[in-house]
């Protein structure tokens, strides 16, 4: 899929080769992203605590339940679940090092899914977490068409029920299932922006500046240095563009929280 444009500072002919070659300096600057979030900095110091990492619920929402007493218990950390998957403790562990093992497991395809599967639920995180926030909220069991709506809302699968006691061949069956995927991904943002989250860039990428937004952001709330500093030391003098840059940086942590990289809502230049 091609859902980035990388621009930098390289001339045409360097412009134009292969993107994968800029593909370790983009992803280390989004390891440097998600490392300014105080969320999932948070959650990364519960989670070293958890033992059972394969099936951390109850022990993340007693940690986060232990720093804070008031813990709003409707809180989404499912992003923090699957960030921690994606690129697990950026604090700790070094990016060299999930380069290497992500290099071994970044082309994995989508499993094909049987519904008897003992261990679905844990292979449906979406399905899984809409389950886990109704238990929180709601007083009452979910109801069937509760049940198959969670099951069943999601960019990543389409499910279908195929007869064992019909005779339908195996083309017929591919025929179908063929047309059901091309109706459920074509045009569909939501399907393109899901096989991007967690995995690969979505957005326009320039970069030099999205490196100047990180170097601001980390200089003046991470290293606590003052702004006329901060902005000698990485060229931006004007104080309106200083500001944007700023901003710009906050909007793309947000973005790496939920597994985003760069995303929207922030504007170049």
């Amino acid at each position: 899929m091609d859902a980035e444009t990388v621009h930098d500072d390289t001339n045409s002919q360097e412009r134009g080769k292969k993107y994968r070659k800029h593909d370790h300096k983009i992803y280390e600057l989004w390891w440097k992203f998600l490392s300014l979030s105080d969320r999932y900095k948070e959650f990364c110091e519960i989670m070293r605590t958890v033992k059972d990492k394969e099936d951390p619920d109850g022990e993340l929402v007693k940690g986060y339940n232990k720093r804070n007493p008031q813990f709003n218990k409707d809180v989404d950390y499912y992003n923090h679940l699957l960030n921690w998957e994606f690129m697990g403790d950026v604090h700790v562990n070094l990016f060299n090092e999930w380069w290497t093992d992500w290099q071994s497991r970044r082309n994995e395809k989508y499993a094909i899914l049987n519904l008897r599967d003992p261990d679905l639920r844990k292979k449906l995180y979406k399905y899984q977490f809409s389950l886990y926030k109704h238990r929180r909220t709601a007083k009452e069991a979910p109801t069937p068409d509760k049940v198959i709506s969670f099951l069943t809302n999601s960019p990543e699968y389409i499910f279908v029920a195929i007869p064992l006691g019909f005779e339908l061949t195996t083309e017929e069956i591919r025929k179908e299932i063929s047309a059901m995927r091309k109706d459920a991904t074509e045009g569909n943002h939501d399907f393109l922006l899901d096989q991007c989250k967690y995995r690969a860039p979505y957005g326009y990428i320039r970069y030099d500046e999205l490196k100047k937004y990180y170097d601001i952001y980390n200089s003046v709330n991470i290293l606590h240095k003052n702004r006329k500093e901060t902005k000698i030391n990485t060229g931006v003098l004007d104080s309106s563009m200083f500001s944007k840059y700023l901003k710009n940086a906050k909007a793309i942590i947000r973005n790496v929280e939920q597994g985003i990289f760069p995303g929207a809502g922030y504007s170049s230049k």
